[in-house]
């Protein structure tokens, strides 16, 4: 029994380590280098997207956030497109870059979108834009919002890219009580800081671990192969601060569906009962509106047609009278 327990234990763990799915939409290939750049000049890539799944699959390319700075420069034909089972799709990628770009490396990177969510498979293609670099990145503002161990505490940050480099960063907050580092907050996204550009940054920090006091908060941004630190003093009570506890939360969340509920149910009504009704009835106030003018037309052209006709007749009898005189006198003579 425990041999065979065994065997079927290994069979398991072999078929795990060599046989990995395959994942729904493939890229291939899946990454690419340029030895050399020339401004305005037209790259052309050509990608193939494989659905491996048994059902239709709707595309959207896209570039993933890292590179969306890059997006002026980069089209796809097609943007939109559907793959059907089983099968592929060829996707033209067309990049012209001119010297507006920033100097130093660059990664284009696509995240194809695939019925709403992000295809694991993506395509990079790497690049460096020749010239002196200058990497210097300055805090311009740092502020902290919020002061109880029983609410989260905000930073509010604005960093400033001084350089002429994409800096690529993600900051790390060190909180210090009497001079030991007591917690450490990694923040895993990636920012991306343009040269020239304020970057506003709000990050969040959890202190319901913390006990109430005195506390130095310590933000650390690295770039670069360089490290830009700034320190906060702060003090955490114990107050609420407007945090809600769970039991509050649920009992808020019933509230608020109750609420949800009745708004969707007289919507409802309104539009089965009320909205029809005033529709209607708006219509037939425009139809005889239009009925009354039209019939105002139609007086005022009768009218106008009487007094023509009034005056034709006028011009007739006057001609027929002068006719008349002339005609005589032709007689006399």
């Amino acid at each position: 029994m425990k041999k065979r327990g065994r065997s079927i234990i290994y069979t398991v763990f072999f078929l795990m380590i060599f046989i990995t799915p395959s994942l729904a939409v493939e890229i291939s290939p899946t990454k690419a280098n340029l030895n050399s750049i020339q401004f305005e000049k037209d790259y052309t890539f050509f990608l193939t997207l494989i659905n491996n799944e048994n059902v239709e699959k709707g595309i959207e390319m896209k570039l993933a956030y890292p590179s969306m700075y890059l997006d002026k420069y980069v089209s796809f034909e097609p943007k939109f497109f559907k793959i059907p089972p089983k099968k592929s799709r060829n996707v033209k990628i067309s990049m012209k870059l001119d010297e507006s770009i920033p100097i130093g490396a660059h990664t284009l990177e696509t995240q194809p979108i695939s019925d709403g969510k992000e295809v694991l498979d993506s395509f990079k293609l790497t690049f460096s834009i020749p010239g002196a670099q200058l990497h210097k990145l300055s805090l311009d503002k740092f502020d902290v919002i919020g002061d109880s161990v029983n609410s989260p505490v905000y930073l509010n940050i604005s960093l400033v890219n001084t350089g002429n480099t994409v800096e690529k960063i993600s900051p790390r907050l060190l909180v210090r009580k009497d001079g030991n580092v007591v917690d450490i907050r990694e923040y895993k996204t990636e920012y991306i800081l343009l040269p020239d550009k304020i970057e506003p940054l709000l990050l969040m920090y959890d202190p319901s671990k913390l006990n109430p006091g005195d506390y130095s908060l310590e933000l650390e941004v690295t770039y670069t192969e360089k490290t830009l630190s700034e320190k906060k003093e702060i003090t955490l009570n114990e107050e609420d601060g407007g945090a809600l506890t769970m039991q509050e939360m649920r009992s808020t969340n019933y509230t608020v569906g109750l609420i949800a509920i009745f708004v969707l149910a007289l919507a409802a009504t309104l539009a089965y009962f009320i909205f029809p009704k005033a529709y209607f009835y708006t219509k037939k106030l425009m139809l005889l509106r239009r009925i009354q003018s039209l019939s105002t037309r139609q007086r005022t052209l009768e009218s106008t047609f009487e007094r023509l006709m009034s005056d034709v007749m006028g011009f007739v009898e006057d001609s027929n009278k002068i006719l008349s005189k002339y005609g005589e006198e032709y007689e006399l003579k």
